[in-house]
């Protein structure tokens, strides 16, 4: 027989990892939606996620997606200027598409004018700006430290 206790973690988890799900959609989308912040959105899966399910934490914090879009930005590593512009490149065709779509709504437009400079402010003012070859090694670094760990034999692993 479960006690009451049991049922409220096993309640609280299932909860935790519908929000972890929903919140790493929603950073995914946020990738080539704009207006989607992608980063805090992973940061609450990843936060979620701990909290929910080791196996899902660990396969999130392994996942490319933390390693790229999370990883530089929690760890203040900073990016290169190719990755800055690729991203603030697709970051501005899509706010521009967003922009001329809102022809008639002049607060869209300020509103989108307004996600774009935040962007561009961040970008280049605040991310810290390394060489191409810094960060290529870097990615290639936690490419080799998560292929040994995948090569590691696994032990028991929680259930979901």
């Amino acid at each position: 027989m479960r006690n009451a206790q049991t049922e409220h973690g096993r309640g609280l988890r299932t909860v935790l990892l519908f929000v972890g799900t929903v919140t790493f959609i929603l950073g995914t989308l946020g990738i080539v939606l704009p207006l989607l912040p992608t980063v805090p959105f992973y940061l609450l899966t990843a936060a979620c996620f701990a909290r929910g399910s080791r196996r899902m934490s660990e396969w999130f914090l392994s996942s490319r997606w933390y390693r790229v879009y999370v990883m530089p930005y929690k760890n203040r590593d900073g990016m290169s200027w190719y990755t800055k512009i690729m991203i603030l490149l697709g970051v501005t065709i899509l706010l521009g598409i967003g922009f001329w779509r809102m022809e008639s709504i002049p607060v869209g437009r300020v509103i989108v004018a307004v996600v774009w400079l935040c962007h561009l402010v961040f970008f280049l003012r605040f991310m810290r700006t390394i060489p191409r070859a810094e960060e290529l090694e870097r990615m290639r670094i936690q490419e080799e430290i998560l292929q040994e760990e995948e090569e590691r034999p696994v032990g028991d692993c929680e259930q979901i």
